[in-house]
């Protein structure tokens, strides 16, 4: 494809583009910005470019090949430096036909404020480097290891540019234009249209936003006003709660549900040799906005949930004896009973080898305040929030768009869409388009990793589909659109981490994929697709294409299927492999008519093909 090039000069001036023995010219426009595209030029290098217009820049080393764009969040975002045997990864990673472009966290360059940018942008600042130990560590690991997988059977360089961010929701990823042909959206456009009303009135800032949360709290609770974290504060009236070392809720025996407000109180022993020190104080078991106070001055606040807390305590602060820990927070909603600080919280002297450690288990004094149904909502704050929707699109890959791409490997989907699966079905197709039209490359690929077991315990209720619904959105997206497809990496997770570190294999499973479907090499590249069912007697005969030499079954029995009859009431069913083909039953459904495999929300796995590919879920009829 064409190559494009582009940049900025005084306005009106023509532009002279030379790479190899490819030259263009172009005139800069009232902005002063130009763009050139040049003939296609054969994969290698390296060439020189050589840009001359009123100053003349030449950059050396330059390669043509492959660009691909690596976005999602955090699992494409993690990196080589964090995956699975990064000392020995990084070592051998001296590739220089493998380029690295590192898009910055929302596309903010060191020292900008941390506001996110509500208009497309033109620049971000970021350079390319080549591959090697010294600049792998910090690169995407799922990228990285495509790359390098790929370039064992395809001459080729490869350019990688990472645009993610852990826990982006897809809607962050789309341009405004897009979105705003979805109706259903509109209220989620509103987010937007309120963040640039902030930065126009430069009401932006942490400085800014921490005032108006501190007015919150000041309206809305009496404990704020009336001083509960004050050391003196009378506490006679408060409840008294005992927590395990453990964490559980050891008395009062059957708290009330409560939502809203409330305050906590841990009276704790400093020993003398503690007093004037500085201290590490750990809070666990909260969920959402808390502030924590020590000795009525306050060490800790924070606003996101599901995080431990870490607060520095002064050693001014400490005195030997009786010292005081208060915490207002917002018991989480729906929560059953009390969710404040758990017994694993603790205090840890700074700096003491082996660790000295008080526990925070034991009694505590409780009280409640406001109840959430006289709350107005919870500050949020939008200037730095990167689910707002189109800002990462903006500042991440708006900048980049005149690129060519050869394609994009999308991992995105731990976090929800909003409107749900239903809603995701329409927009990742929508986006798909846009971003090929955006970066003018219409036959651009684009390899979608579907999800892996994001829980421990497989899932017992054969109906209990929960991640099932996201991973059929990916599945059925990536074989729908076109130049598109599905990595299947169900049995790749982490039953103990969202972020499993073996992205060698995810890597090398959507190079599979490229060498197969994009440079058209004989090899195998997925686990058995289902491709039909029919009505055995009283059983289901699945066909399965990609059978890849032959079906095996890994882990134990064959597990993973259920049926349902017309009534749709799904059952666990035995099955079994009759040579490139499964067969399905359950005595409890004399007449199957529907079929699923691995369709749940923590999957077994157990089908694959001789090939090493595993088999992917599925949900279908069962043909009479």
């Amino acid at each position: 494809m064409e190559t494009t090039v582009w940049g900025w000069t005084r306005p009106g001036e023509a532009v002279k583009v030379t790479l190899a023995d490819r030259a263009a010219t172009g005139l800069a426009d009232a902005q002063g910005k130009w763009l050139v595209k040049l003939k296609a030029l054969p994969a290698g290098g390296p060439h020189a470019l050589t840009v001359a217009g009123p100053h003349t820049v030449e950059i050396t080393d330059v390669l043509v090949g492959d660009v691909w764009i690596c976005a999602g969040q955090s699992n494409m975002q993690m990196s080589v430096g964090g995956s699975m045997n990064a000392r020995e990864e990084i070592a051998a990673a001296t590739h220089s036909r493998i380029r690295f472009f590192s898009v910055p966290w929302c596309g903010l360059g060191p020292g900008q404020p941390q506001v996110m940018h509500t208009e497309p942008q033109q620049t971000v600042a970021a350079k390319w480097e080549v591959c090697s130990p010294q600049t792998v560590s910090g690169f995407s690991a799922v990228g990285y290891f495509f790359a390098h997988d790929l370039q064992k059977e395809v001459d080729v360089p490869i350019g990688l540019i990472r645009a993610a961010v852990g826990g982006s929701s897809i809607t962050s990823w789309c341009a405004l234009p897009m979105l705003e042909n979805v109706p259903e959206l509109k209220g989620e456009l509103q987010s937007l249209a309120g963040l640039k009303t902030l930065v126009r009135e430069n009401k932006v800032g942490q400085a800014y936003f921490d005032g108006v949360v501190r007015q919150w709290w000041q309206d809305n609770d009496a404990g704020t006003r009336e001083g509960w974290f004050k050391p003196d504060c009378d506490t006679s009236g408060w409840k008294k709660l005992t927590l395990a070392g453990d964490g559980k809720l050891a008395g009062p025996p059957d708290p009330p549900r409560f939502d809203g407000i409330a305050w906590f109180r841990k009276e704790v022993d400093i020993p003398p040799d503690w007093a004037g020190r500085d201290l590490s104080l750990f809070v666990t078991g909260l969920w959402e906005a808390d502030t924590t106070w020590f000795n009525g001055t306050v060490v800790g606040s924070f606003d996101q949930g599901w995080v431990n807390r870490t607060s520095k305590v002064p050693g001014s602060l400490v005195k030997s004896g009786r010292n005081i820990i208060a915490v207002r927070v917002m018991i989480a909603q729906g929560s059953k009973g009390y969710q404040g600080p758990s017994g694993a919280s603790g205090i840890t002297l700074a700096g003491s080898k082996p660790p000295a450690v008080i526990a925070l288990g034991g009694d505590r004094l409780l009280r409640e305040s406001t109840p959430r149904a006289k709350l107005p909502p919870y500050p949020r704050r939008l200037d730095n929030d990167f689910q707002v929707p189109t800002v990462l699109f903006n500042g991440m890959l708006a900048p980049l768009t005149p690129f060519a791409i050869k394609g994009t490997l999308w991992y995105q989907g731990e976090t929800p869409c909003p409107g749900g699966q239903a809603m995701h079905r329409q927009l990742l197709p929508a986006m798909i388009a846009d971003w090929r039209t955006q970066f003018v490359s219409p036959d651009s690929w684009f390899l979608i990793v579907q999800l892996p077991v994001l829980g421990g315990t497989p899932t017992l209720n054969p109906a209990g589909t929960g991640a099932a619904e996201i991973r059929a959105v990916q599945w059925d997206v990536g074989h729908s659109a076109a130049n598109s497809d599905t990595a299947v990496i169900t049995d790749l997770g982490d039953p103990n981490n969202i972020h499993p570190k073996n992205k060698q294999d995810v890597g090398k499973r959507l190079a599979l994929i490229a060498q197969a479907r994009i440079y058209g090499k004989p090899v195998e590249y997925s686990g058995p697709v289902f491709k039909s069912a029919s009505v055995a007697g009283e059983a289901a005969r699945v066909s399965y294409d990609h059978v890849g030499g032959g079906l095996v079954v890994k882990g134990g029995a064959l597990e993973g299927f259920a049926i349902a009859g017309a009534d749709r009431k799904w059952v666990w069913a035995d099955a079994s492999i009759d040579g490139d083909e499964v067969l399905v039953s359950s005595p409890l459904v004399k007449e199957p008519r529907f079929l699923r495999y691995d369709y749940v929300d923590v999957p077994r796995y157990r089908l694959w093909n001789k090939a090493g590919l595993p088999a992917a879920p599925f949900e279908a009829t069962i043909r009479p």
